[in-house]
C-alpha cells in the first residue's frame, strides 16, 4: 500500500541508494555490487537477493519501480527527483527507549549507555529472545565515517570492543 512504511534490510537500502544516485540511467550489475558490498567479492546471487528483497518492500509496483535492463544490470522505472541536503537534516534522528534500532527493527532501544563524540551507544534486547547488544547510531557522515573506521579496525583485529571474538556479527547499522 503506497505510503506504508516497511522494514528493509541494510543491502536492499544500499541498492535502493545506488539507484535513487544513478536515476535516469541503467546501472551495471558490477557497479551495483560495488555499491553495496564494497571491496568484498560477492556472488551475483547475492544482487538478485537484495534486488528481489528491495522489490517485495516495494510492494505490487516493485517489478516497474526497478527494472532489470538484460545484459547490463537495474535501473529505477520511475522518475525520481533527488534533492541534496545538509548532514542534521539526512541523519536527524531521535532515538528513545522503546524504538527499534534503525534498520534492526527486531532489537528495541532500553536505554542509552552513552554518547561519544562517534555516536549514541545504546543497550537493545531482542524483540523475542531478549539477548541484548550494544549498538551505536551514527548521526551525521562524519560519525559514520568514524563508526565505519571503528568497525574496520575491530574486523582487522578479530575481536569486538567488547573483547569477544564475533567480530564478523559486529557492523554498523
Amino acid at each position: 500500500m503506497a505510503g506504508e512504511r516497511r522494514a528493509v534490510e541494510s543491502k536492499p537500502l544500499a541498492l535502493r541508494h545506488a539507484l535513487v544516485c544513478h536515476a535516469g540511467e541503467a546501472v551495471t550489475k558490477a557497479e551495483l555490487l560495488e555499491a553495496v558490498w564494497p571491496g568484498v567479492m560477492v556472488v551475483e546471487g547475492s544482487l538478485t537477493t537484495a534486488v528481489s528483497k528491495l522489490r517485495a518492500a516495494l510492494g505490487e509496483q516493485g517489478r516497474t519501480i526497478v527494472e532489470a535492463v538484460h545484459g547490463i544490470g537495474y535501473r529505477l522505472g520511475v522518475p525520481c527527483n533527488v534533492r541534496i541536503t545538509s548532514d542534521r537534516e539526512r541523519f536527524a534522528t531521535s532515538l528513545n527507549a522503546g524504538d527499534a534500532v534503525p534498520n534492526r527493527p527486531q532489537w528495541v532501544l532500553e536505554r542509552q549507555i552513552g554518547g561519544a563524540s562517534a555516536s549514541d551507544v545504546w543497550i537493545a534486547p531482542h524483540e523475542k529472545t531478549r539477548e541484548q547488544r550494544v549498538f551505536k547510531v551514527a548521526d551525521t557522515s562524519s560519525r559514520l565515517l568514524a563508526l565505519r573506521r571503528e568497525t574496520d579496525f575491530a574486523r582487522v583485529l578479530g575481536e569486538r570492543p567488547d573483547g569477544s571474538a564475533r567480530a564478523r556479527r559486529w557492523r554498523p547499522v
